[in-house]
C-alpha cells in the first residue's frame, strides 16, 4: 500500500518499550513537545518549565530566609537555573528552555503511538486534510503533516512536489500489535532557530549541526561538511562509543548481582556471629549476660554498617547504570529513528555524556567493597572481658614505621619499628590481641649459612605493636613483619646495615687462608667475590671467599707483585715493586699489557707501590715510591701527568704507599714516613690531611695500606706499629686493633687492606703469612 520511499523495516524492540521511552518521567504521560537536555534526559517542554520555575522559587525562599537580597539568588535576579530533573545537572550555557531544540524523533514516536492507540480504541478515523463536506475515511497517516489521509490526499502526496518528501504509513500497519514507527528516509527539514535557515552542514570542530548563515558567520574557520557526506562516519563513531558503554553496563549489572548476593551472605554471617556470641554467653556466668547483649547489638551495628555501605555502593552503581541505560536508549533510538540532522544534532551531547559516564569507572567500584572480616574472640576465663568483636586487621593496610626500616643501620645496635594494625577501610584498630610476628633474615660472612632470627614483638593493646631487633651482620637484611600469618604492606623491608668498627662489635671473624711459605703483600676483592692476593712467592693467588680455598694462580714475570686494583672491565692491574712496572690481566688470568721501567721520567718508576683506578673516568693512579710522586695514566696506560715531590709539607711525600678513592672520588694517599694520609682531587690538587695532630705530627705509624668502605670510612694498616686503624670520613679514630703476635686478632707488619661491599675488611697479615677478616 505504502510506496517504497515511505516504508522501512520494523525497528528492533517492542511497542511497550517505545511507549516507556517516550513517557515523560515528570508527568508520566507521552511527551508533549519533547526537549532533550545535554545530559540526554528528555522531558515535556511544559514539565521542564514547571520544574525550573519551582526550583527557582525554592532557591529564592532559601536566600530570603538567609538574609540575602533577591538579586543575590543563584542564577541571577530571578534565580532561574536550567537544571535536569533527573540527574540534577546544571546547564549554564542554556539561558532558556526555548534554546533547546525539539526532539523530532521522539515527537514522531509520540504521534505514532497516539495514532496506534486511537486505532485500537475506535474505528472510522476520518481524513484530516479534506474539507468537512467530503469527510472521507482515512487510510494512511503522514508524520510530517501530523494528519490522517484519505486515499485522495495520500495520492496528492505523491503528486505534489513539496509533499513527496513526507513520511506516510498505512493505518493497517500502524494498528498492528507489533507496529513500529518507520525510520525517516526523507527527513523533515529542520531549520536553525537563530537564522531560520535549513540546517544542512555539520561542524566537526564544534560537533554541531549548522545552517548556511551559521557557517558563514559563526563557524567560518571551522571544519564543517555537508551532512550527507559526513553522517556515515559520524554514525559509526557514535556506534563505537555505544559498545564500551554497553560493556560497562553489563559489568555494573554483574556487580549489582554480586552485591545483592553478598548481602545475603552477610545476613547469614551476621546470624552465625550472633549465634556464636550467644553460645559463648551461655557458657559464662550470669554477670556477663548483659555484656553479651551489648556485644550482639554492636555486631548488628557493624553488619548494618556494612550493609549500609553496600547499599550506598549499590545505589551508586544503580544510578550510574540508570544513566548509562538512559543514554544507550537515547543514542540507539536516535540512530535508528532519528534523521541525519537529528543524529548529528545530539552527537555533541552524547559524546560529552558518554565520556562522563566512562569516566565514572574511576569513581565506582565493580567489586564488592565489604567483606565478612568481623571476628569474635571469646575469653572464658575473664567475666569482665567476655569477648572482643571488631573488624579483622587487613595485612595489606597495616603500616610499619620507625628507625628499624631506615637505611644505614649500625651493626649491633638495637632498633625498633611500630606496626599500626588497620582494617580494609584503612581505619586503625583500637585494641590489641592480634597475631603479630616478625623475623630478620640476614646473610653472614662465608662460610656461615644464611640466618633468620626472630624479632621481639610487644602488643601495646591499642592496635599498635612495637617490634625490636638487633642487626647482627652488615649488608642487606630483610625484616619480615606478618599479621595473622600474612606479610604486611611492603614487607619484607630491605635495610642496609653498616659494619660497626667501634668497640666490641669489631672482631676478627676468621683466617681466610694461610699461604704456605709465602707472605701476602697486597689484596683486592674481585667482582665475583673472589679475593686476589699478591705474595712473596712472586705469584697472585685467587681465593674463593665463601669456601676459603685457593681456586687459581696468576703467573707472570713478576719480581715482587705488590698492590692491585680492578677496573670497570673487571681487568686486574698489578704493580711490580722491584721490576718497576705495572701489568694488566684479564678476568681469567691472561696477561694483556705491561708498561713502565726504572727511571725518574714520566711513565718510569722507582719502586711503584700503590695503585687505584678512578671510578668514573678509569684513569690509573700509581704511587711512585722512591720518586716520591703520584703518576696518572689513561685507561690504555698512556702517561698523563704527575704530582708531588719529596718533603714533609702538604702535597709532598716521604715514600708514598697505598692508594684508594673515597666516595667523593677523591684520591687518598698513604704518606708512609710522614705518618699521615693526604687527600687530593682527581687533578692532583691538595685538599686536606687525615691522621694528623697539632704541630703536623702524624698519629699514624707508617701507614702503607688504605681502603674506603661503602659508607666513606677508612681502614688503614700501620706497618710500623703492627696496627689496623678505623677512621671516620672526617679522619677521627673509631677503633684500633694494636696487638703484636700470631694469635687471634693479632698482627705482625700488616700491609695490604681491602673492603668488600658489605663492609667486611680483609688484611694481609704479612709476617704471619695469612689473610684475616674483620
Amino acid at each position: 500500500f505504502c510506496s517504497r520511499r515511505k516504508m522501512t523495516e520494523p525497528a528492533q524492540g517492542t511497542l511497550e518499550k517505545i511507549r516507556e521511552e517516550i513517557t515523560c518521567p515528570v508527568c508520566q504521560e507521552l511527551f508533549r513537545t519533547p526537549k532533550t537536555l545535554p545530559c540526554l534526559h528528555t522531558f515535556c517542554e511544559s514539565c521542564l518549565k514547571g520544574f525550573v520555575e519551582a526550583r527557582a522559587k525554592q532557591r529564592k525562599d532559601k536566600t530570603v530566609g538567609a538574609g540575602m537580597g533577591p538579586g543575590e539568588a543563584a542564577g541571577g535576579g530571578n534565580g532561574s537555573v536550567l537544571e535536569c530533573p533527573s540527574c540534577r545537572a546544571v546547564f549554564d550555557q542554556l539561558e532558556t528552555i526555548d534554546d533547546i531544540t525539539t526532539n523530532f524523533t521522539y515527537d514522531n514516536l509520540v504521534e505514532h503511538m497516539k495514532i496506534h492507540d486511537r486505532l485500537q480504541s475506535e474505528e472510522g478515523l476520518r481524513c484530516g486534510k479534506c474539507v468537512e463536506e467530503f469527510d472521507a475515511p482515512a487510510i494512511a497517516f503522514c508524520y510530517e503533516c501530523k494528519a490522517a489521509l484519505c486515499d485522495f490526499c495520500y495520492k496528492m502526496h505523491d503528486r505534489v512536489k513539496e509533499l513527496q518528501a513526507h513520511n506516510c504509513c498505512s493505518l493497517s500497519d500502524i494498528k498492528a500489535p507489533t507496529s513500529m514507527p518507520p525510520t525517516s528516509l526523507n527527513p523533515r527539514r529542520i531549520r536553525c532557530q537563530k537564522h531560520l535557515e535549513e540546517m544542512r552542514w555539520f561542524c566537526s570542530s564544534c560537533m554541531e549541526v549548522i545552517c548556511r548563515d551559521c557557517a558563514v558567520k559563526d563557524h567560518r574557520h571551522h571544519d564543517f561538511e555537508f551532512i550527507p557526506e559526513v553522517v556515515g562516519k559520524e554514525r559509526r563513531e557514535i556506534q563505537k562509543r555505544i559498545e564500551p558503554l554497553q560493556l560497562l553496563s553489563e559489568k555494573i549489572t554483574e556487580a549489582c548481582k554480586r552485591i545483592v548476593g553478598f548481602k545475603d551472605e552477610l545476613k547469614k554471617a551476621e546470624r552465625d556471629k550472633c549465634a556464636e556470641i550467644e553460645e559463648a554467653a551461655q557458657k559464662s556466668i550470669e554477670l556477663v549476660k548483659e555484656r553479651a547483649k551489648l556485644m550482639k547489638e554492636y555486631a548488628e551495628e557493624l553488619y548494618r554498617a556494612k550493609a549500609k555501605n553496600l547499599d550506598i555502593q549499590f545505589d551508586d552503581l544503580e544510578s550510574t547504570q540508570t544513566a548509562i541505560v538512559s543514554t544507550l536508549e537515547f543514542a540507539t533510538t536516535t540512530l535508528q529513528k532519528g534523521s541525519d540532522v537529528e543524529v548529528l544534532m545530539y552527537k555533541k551531547d552524547f559524546v560529552a555524556r558518554s565520556d562522563h559516564l566512562m569516566q565514572s569507572q574511576k569513581s565506582i567500584s565493580l567489586e564488592v567493597l565489604e567483606e565478612d572480616n568481623i571476628r569474635f574472640v571469646h575469653d572464658p576465663n575473664m567475666a569482665s572481658h567476655f569477648g572482643k568483636l571488631s573488624e579483622a586487621a587487613c595485612p595489606e593496610k597495616c603500616k610499619v614505621e620507625g628507625q628499624g626500616i631506615e637505611q644505614n643501620l649500625m651493626q649491633g645496635e638495637e632498633v625498633s619499628v611500630v606496626l599500626t594494625a588497620k582494617t580494609a577501610k584503612d581505619q586503625q584498630l583500637i585494641q590489641g590481641g592480634g597475631d603479630c610476628t616478625s623475623e630478620v633474615f640476614c646473610t653472614p660472612p662465608p662460610p656461615l649459612p644464611d640466618k633468620t632470627f626472630p624479632a621481639s614483638v610487644t602488643d601495646n593493646s591499642n592496635g599498635t605493636y612495637t617490634i625490636t631487633y638487633t642487626p647482627e651482620y652488615p649488608g642487606t637484611n630483610k625484616l619480615h613483619v606478618r599479621f595473622d600469618g600474612e606479610e604486611v604492606c611492603e614487607s619484607p623491608f630491605e635495610v642496609e646495615v653498616v659494619r660497626n668498627y667501634e668497640g666490641s662489635s669489631l672482631r676478627m671473624e676468621r683466617d681466610i687462608y694461610t699461604i704456605p711459605n709465602a707472605s701476602p703483600w697486597g689484596l683486592t676483592v674481585l667482582p665475583n667475590q673472589h679475593l686476589a692476593v699478591s705474595a712473596s712467592d712472586c705469584l697472585v693467588h685467587i681465593f674463593n671467599i665463601e669456601e676459603g680455598v685457593e681456586v687459581s694462580i696468576i703467573r707472570s714475570n713478576f719480581t715482587r707483585p705488590y698492590a692491585m686494583a680492578v677496573d670497570a672491565n673487571d681487568d686486574l692491574w698489578v704493580t711490580d715493586r722491584e721490576a718497576h712496572n705495572v701489568q694488566k690481566f684479564s678476568r681469567d688470568g691472561k696477561k694483556l699489557h705491561q708498561f713502565g721501567q726504572r727511571g725518574p721520567n714520566g711513565g718510569q718508576f722507582s719502586h711503584p707501590r700503590g695503585i687505584a683506578i678512578h671510578p668514573t673516568n678509569g684513569n690509573i693512579y700509581i704511587s711512585d715510591m722512591k720518586n716520591n710522586r703520584i703518576q696518572v695514566f689513561s685507561p690504555d696506560a698512556t702517561y698523563l701527568k704527575q704530582f708531588g715531590c719529596p718533603g714533609k709539607n702538604t702535597a709532598q711525600f716521604n715514600l708514598p704507599a697505598g692508594l684508594c678513592f673515597n666516595r667523593e672520588e677523591q684520591l687518598v694517599v698513604c704518606d708512609d714516613h710522614n705518618c699521615r694520609l693526604q687527600v687530593f682531587d682527581a687533578e692532583g690538587n691538595f685538599l686536606h690531611t687525615l691522621g694528623v695532630a697539632a704541630g703536623d705530627k702524624g698519629l699514624l705509624c707508617s701507614p702503607i695500606g688504605v681502603a674506603c668502605d661503602p659508607h666513606g670510612r677508612y681502614v688503614v694498616t700501620e706497618f710500623g706499629s703492627h696496627c689496623v686503624s678505623f677512621l671516620s670520613p672526617e679522619g677521627e679514630i673509631l677503633n684500633c686493633v694494636r696487638t703484636v703476635g700470631s694469635g687471634y686478632g693479632q698482627f705482625v707488619h700488616p700491609r695490604g687492606v681491602t673492603v668488600d661491599n658489605q663492609g667486611y675488611v680483609y688484611i694481609a697479615d704479612n709476617e704471619n703469612m695469612r689473610i684475616v677478616r674483620f
